[in-house]
């Protein structure tokens, strides 16, 4: 695995000419073609010519905010550093003080909406639930 910041983020890394091996709907292994691993299996599956993405990972999310942050997430594939995206009105003080204003019944209204497909059946399968920006109130 590799960490992709910046610009980085815009292209998705692949492993071309490749296999996954699975138990009980977890991967446990995966590798290249021409290193193939003999091991006892149910079932092949021929992928060629397709691409498997098996999940993905949200490393940080939070149930309860105001507004949304994906502007900033082009931002940076983009390269702009978080001054940058700052300086253009984003950033974590701008969520925070979204939130502040946010009327207490729209935030859980917002956050039951937020939970759908959070867990087990969406396509994301990891969560870090954030607790949330310090809003100066108790939700």
């Amino acid at each position: 695995m590799q960490r992709l910041s910046g610009k980085e983020m815009s292209e998705l890394p692949t492993l071309k000419n490749s296999w996954l091996l699975t138990e009980n709907d977890t991967i446990v292994d995966f590798g290249k073609m021409d290193d193939p691993k003999t091991v006892e299996r149910d079932e092949t599956v021929d992928a060629s010519g397709k691409i498997m993405l098996p999940a993905w990972v949200d490393s940080h999310t939070h149930i309860i905010y105001a507004g949304n942050r994906e502007q900033e997430f082009v931002d940076r594939t983009k390269g702009l550093t978080y001054e940058e995206i700052a300086a253009k009105g984003g950033g974590i003080p701008n969520s925070a003080k979204l939130l502040q204003k946010t009327p207490e019944e729209q935030l859980y209204q917002e956050s039951d909406r937020n939970q759908i497909g959070l867990w087990p059946d969406d396509r994301s399968r990891t969560e870090n639930v954030a607790r949330g920006q310090k809003s100066g109130r108790k939700l």
